[in-house]
């Protein structure tokens, strides 16, 4: 059967791709090359960076050893390239698939750039760079500039798997709540007691030994904040001594941890890791010291940690956590307790709730009451209680600012200093 000639034209016009599809396919094409080449030259880059700080290790003092080095240098890069590239395609961006694009970007930038300044700012040594006739400032920009890259690239890879990895939450999550915070706290509470045997019976400075004659004398100065010298008053009602101070410290602390560790074991972390991130947490010798020592930087740094909890606690439930009134009150009285413990806290407990407030706007009644509750708190203590106890405003540090200005203007250069 033959086909008429509008049939044959429509036929061809059929089997024929369309002007709009062409236009597509030739469209996608050099789209995905570019972002192939793209990648290619961020492996090869991150893959050169990564190299260089092991590489600078093996600079010869000759023509043969630096034939060598150059040699070894660019198979490393090339593994190391080769190797960076398929972890880019085959293992972040598949688990990237749902981020947009400016996000991967501003975080591959973060992470590289804190790597860069971790760099620039804990002790490297740099090695000798002679063989490749640098000056000395651009030998070491290459230096840390590389290992910095490649810290960043580890970051980046951390960061990436612990974001990405799946969280699988136990079925039992709310059972023996009491006992999966005691697991945690007894260890350290043990440990650090042990600490104040040896430090019998705590520790004290200079800034203890001010604060602990304001409370013989009653003559309260706000140099160290007043409110942390009421709190050391309070508990030597018990028993007048350094070593109330420190059990208390050493109770607090443990239990704002193993509240910490609890919380993260419900959030599906291993167990086995906890434990023996409980246990460095418990042995290492700061904590064990510092929480035996009586300083405003124990009770504040205790309060930040409980905020740290608090705001995990709301971040994970998106919210949820603050819902309740108990929620409420324990977030705003710990935002008080970092501001009172003190002088630099204001910062932290206002910043904490103002950036609450703009990346949860809906829960808006929660973050109110958690406000007034906190300035309730505050302002009672520095207004009532303070003029109740009779705080004296302290003028150490304007003292201290006046005499810096004859001591700067005596050792100016050039000055003739003439003797009296």
């Amino acid at each position: 059967m033959t086909k008429t000639k509008d049939e044959k034209t429509l036929g061809d016009a059929n089997n024929k791709p369309s002007f709009n599809s062409s236009k597509q396919i030739f469209k996608s094409q050099p789209s995905g090359n570019r972002s192939r080449v793209y990648q290619f030259l961020a492996a090869f880059v991150l893959g050169t960076c990564a190299a260089l700080p092991f590489m600078f290790q093996l600079i010869g003092r000759n023509v043969l050893q630096g034939l060598l080095f150059w040699a070894v240098f660019g198979i490393s890069t090339a593994m190391l390239a080769g190797a960076v590239y398929f972890l880019i395609n085959h293992w972040a961006l598949p688990r990237l698939k749902t981020y947009p694009t400016g996000w991967k970007v501003l975080w591959a930038g973060s992470v590289i750039f804190f790597g860069i300044w971790l760099s620039f700012n804990i002790p490297l040594v740099v090695p000798s760079l002679e063989f490749l006739a640098l000056p000395s400032f651009l030998s070491k920009l290459l230096y840390k500039g590389s290992a910095g890259i490649l810290l960043g690239l580890f970051l980046y890879i951390l960061s990436l798997w612990l974001v990405t990895t799946p969280i699988i939450i136990p079925a039992a999550e709310t059972t023996h709540r009491n006992w999966r915070v005691l697991k945690y706290t007894l260890p350290m509470i043990v440990i650090w007691l042990i600490y104040l045997l040896a430090y019998y019976p705590g520790m004290m400075s200079a800034d203890s030994m001010n604060q602990w004659g304001q409370i013989l004398s009653g003559n309260y100065v706000d140099h160290h904040p007043v409110f942390h010298t009421l709190s050391i008053w309070l508990l030597t009602r018990v028993y007048f001594s350094p070593i109330v101070i420190a059990i208390a410290q050493i109770l607090a602390l443990a239990l704002v941890a193993g509240a910490c560790f609890s919380f993260l074991e419900t959030q599906g972390v291993s167990r086995f890791l906890l434990g023996i991130a409980c246990m460095i947490f418990a042995i290492i010798p700061v904590n064990g010291t510092m929480v035996n020592t009586l300083w405003k930087d124990i009770p504040y740094s205790i309060s930040v940690l409980g905020l740290t909890l608090l705001i995990a606690k709301i971040v994970f439930s998106n919210g949820k956590w603050v819902e309740s009134n108990l929620s409420r009150t324990l977030l705003g009285i710990t935002a008080a307790l970092v501001l009172l413990f003190r002088h630099d806290g204001l910062p932290i407990g206002l910043g904490v709730l103002a950036l609450l407030i703009l990346a949860y706007p809906q829960r808006w009644k929660s973050w109110l009451i958690a406000i007034v509750i906190g300035a309730g708190m505050y302002f009672g203590v520095r207004g009532p209680l303070y003029q109740w106890v009779g705080v004296q405003k302290s003028t150490v540090l304007a003292e201290s600012t006046l005499a810096l200005y004859p001591m700067a203007a005596y050792t100016q250069p050039g000055r003739k200093r003439t003797r009296c």
